[in-house]
């Protein structure tokens, strides 16, 4: 007897692990579909949604600091005139005495140290420490922007970048290292450090530097700072750079109306094919593919064909 009810007990066992490995199985198909289906439902919510939130082109300009790819769609033989609203450089530039840019001793003392390029070290010891000091130190920084030295000032503005600040304040301590620095060098690194400070307020020194600077790595960076920054503004000035004196710059002025995708750059591009210089000259044939989504043969008498030589401007 005893043996029968442990035999039966057996099989009520097995049969209870059965049935519950069955149940398993079916609660997990059952989640499975459901979560299959609650996948579909969020695809097509998500394509739904995504077809309303795809803004115009010009809403995108408008909307953004830093559109990824704004397209110009509408082709013109002429750019569109656009307002700059030219910097202007300032007459009453003046720089401060070192020993004027900070209280703080130890502030103090550290930017009194950007005066020499030292070893790598001391330079990563020296931006750790104003790092640390915070608001003061960032605030001497860009009273540093105008310091009496051209290495202070130059130092100044790359920490700045390094260390992600951005403020009114530094826009325009830029803004006016840009157009107004008497070293050409200090100029030239303000430039570079506007390609990855992406501000729209710059665009009108960037603009002016462009067009009227007479440092060639001043120009350049300007360019490319444009190109980084996509801002319609500087279509023109960019253009007219294609005919710059300098390689440097007219491949800087091809790659930015390249990024900002100018169709109304294109009958301008198609000179550049015939450039003295052979990188321009691929660089402009790689923008007007680019620009156009056209593949004709990189040769300037073809793309004519397409795109007739411009009126003087």
């Amino acid at each position: 007897m005893t043996q029968y009810i442990r035999l039966n007990l057996t099989k009520i066992t097995s049969l209870g692990l059965v049935f519950t490995m069955l149940t398993a199985a079916a609660c997990t198909k059952a989640d499975d579909d459901n979560a299959l289906e609650k996948a579909r439902k969020e695809a097509k919510e998500k394509e739904e949604n995504e077809k309303k939130a795809i803004p115009s082109t010009a809403e995108s300009v408008a909307a953004t600091t830093d559109p990824t790819e704004a397209v110009e769609e509408k082709p013109a033989d002429e750019p569109v005139e656009v307002d700059t609203s030219a910097a202007v450089p300032d007459a009453d530039y003046a720089l401060l005495a070192l020993g004027s840019i900070s209280d703080d001793e130890e502030i103090s003392s550290a930017i009194e140290k950007l005066k020499r390029t030292g070893k790598e070290k001391t330079m990563r010891e020296t931006f750790e420490s104003l790092q640390k000091a915070g608001k003061p130190a960032k605030d001497a920084l860009i009273r540093a922007l105008r310091a009496d030295h051209p290495n202070v000032r130059m130092q100044a503005a790359l920490i700045l970048r390094r260390m992600k600040h951005r403020s009114k304040a530094f826009t325009a301590g830029l803004n006016d290292m840009l157009l107004s620095d008497p070293d050409p060098d200090v100029r030239g690194i303000a430039g570079r450090v506007m390609v990855y400070y992406l501000e729209r307020k710059t665009v009108p020194a960037l603009i002016t530097a462009l067009e009227g600077d007479k440092t060639e790595a001043v120009r350049m960076h300007a360019a490319w700072a444009l190109g980084a920054i996509k801002d319609r503004r500087g279509v023109n000035a960019l253009i007219a750079s294609l005919n710059d004196t300098s390689t440097d710059v007219r491949l800087r002025a091809v790659g930015a109306l390249k990024r900002m995708r100018a169709k109304v750059a294109a009958p301008y591009l198609v000179s550049n094919l015939s450039d003295s210089n052979t990188l321009v000259q691929q660089r402009a044939y790689e923008a007007l593919k680019k620009i156009t989504g056209k593949s004709l043969k990189n040769a300037e008498d073809v793309w004519r064909r397409v795109y007739p030589k411009p009126k003087s401007r």
